[in-house]
């Protein structure tokens, strides 16, 4: 039996702030979520342990199509974790739902589905979980010609406002498009004003800001370089860094 260990460090900075290192090297600020007095737009350990799931899986697909030399165009998944909070104040992760959607080139639809059954049986994470892991897979064939299109769109920065339309919501706006002006960048925003689909996300307080599905501010407006942040670690994330 083979074993290997991996390794992190945690550091505390302060009030509800730690810093967290990666034994891979990646490093970055954590907080308790907002809900439990810590802070918005940082990572929380509730959003590691889903991510740690939605994360694994995802790798442990795109070694699937590797093997089932399926044509992936495209990968993108939302995950959803619950959890319990028992009476003595206990709380538990009860399931963890990934809705990938997968867009292939024209292939066997069944060699997919067993793909992304291996990857969900394979994944470590998921294995090393008490939650139940719970896929639910959008799987669309995308013709050869319009393969190129999907990544184009893949590689596109999309930011969504959320709030009522009030003031503040302007003024999240304003800084995020003098954000893209100094970056030279463009993006899709879009202002989401329904009470249903705000709380689509994890936010307590408006006005919010998305980018490309990630809530990394809520409850206040970010000043400008804390924008240009995150929609460069965003570019990072997507591999467009490599275009400039």
């Amino acid at each position: 039996m083979q074993t290997a260990t991996y390794h992190t460090n945690v550091t505390w900075k302060g009030e509800h702030w730690g810093h967290l290192a990666c034994g891979n090297g990646a490093t970055m600020d954590f907080s308790a979520p907002p809900d439990a007095h810590g802070h918005a737009g940082v990572m929380t350990p509730e959003d590691a342990f889903v991510a740690a799931a939605n994360t694994c899986v995802m790798m442990m697909f795109l070694w699937a199509c590797e093997r089932f030399k399926i044509p992936l165009v495209s990968y993108e998944c939302y995950a959803e974790g619950t959890k319990i909070i028992e009476l003595d104040r206990t709380e538990l992760f009860t399931q963890i739902v990934l809705r990938p959607t997968i867009r292939v080139q024209p292939c066997d639809k069944v060699r997919v589905q067993r793909a992304l059954q291996s990857a969900t049986k394979y994944s470590l994470v998921a294995n090393s979980m008490k939650s139940e892991i719970i896929v639910e897979p959008i799987i669309e064939f995308v013709p050869e010609s319009l393969t190129s299109t999907y990544r184009e769109e893949q590689l596109m920065l999309n930011i969504k406002i959320l709030g009522p339309g009030c003031q503040n919501c302007v003024r999240v706006a304003q800084v995020t498009t003098n954000a893209l002006n100094a970056l030279g960048e463009y993006a899709n925003i879009e202002k989401v004003t329904a009470r249903e689909n705000i709380f689509k996300y994890p936010i307590l307080a408006t006005p919010g800001l998305v980018i490309n599905e990630k809530l990394v501010c809520a409850g206040r407006i970010p000043t400008e370089p804390e924008v240009i942040h995150w929609i460069e670690q965003e570019r990072v994330a997507l591999g467009m860094d490599k275009f400039r």
